[in-house]
């Protein structure tokens, strides 16, 4: 499978880290919406807005993260507003690496997109985004580049970002 580098866009990430930082010491999560590209190109996914949800892990919030069916569905119907699709989820993983838990690999779904956002002290890492494709290879991690507001042009930008996002 070729992997195309994934964009995300400044104010999405911004959303990403403002999620994070207000959810310490628990774990923020949210929706990540955009447009996945469905002829080649160097573009893979955009994605222009993470959308922050309520963590419903109950009890270890600051363990895990819970986005409940209807949250999702809440998600989709808001991305399809604004004529967008539900590309994925983001999480943060507060005192940890930006590295899939054994629990965030047993409940993902195959086909999203998955942000992850280390968070220590206060200070973000770099944040790693994963493709899920099937149940026996979850999480295959995407290159990813961050998108100026002003836009870039895919073909001239050859490294993901990999620097924390303060």
């Amino acid at each position: 499978m070729e992997r195309f580098a994934i964009g995300v866009s400044a104010s999405a990430i911004a959303q990403i880290v403002r999620a994070a930082r207000h959810a310490f010491p628990a774990e923020a999560c949210g929706g990540l919406f955009g447009q996945s590209t469905t002829v080649p190109s160097p573009a893979g996914p955009q994605i222009v807005e993470a959308r922050p949800t309520p963590n419903r892990a109950g009890t270890l919030p600051g363990e895990r993260y819970f986005i409940p069916p209807a949250d999702v569905l809440g998600l989709e119907r808001a991305a399809a507003k604004e004529q967008m699709e539900l590309l994925g989820f983001f999480h943060s993983h507060p005192g940890s690496t930006a590295t899939p838990s054994e629990r965030d690999r047993a409940a993902a779904f195959p086909g999203y997109l998955y942000a992850i956002l280390p968070l220590e002290r206060g200070r973000t890492g770099p944040m790693r985004i994963y493709l899920t494709s099937d149940i026996e290879t979850p999480f295959i991690e995407q290159k990813w580049i961050r998108v100026p507001r002003n836009g870039v042009t895919f073909a001239s930008v050859s490294e993901p970002c990999a620097a924390g996002v303060d």
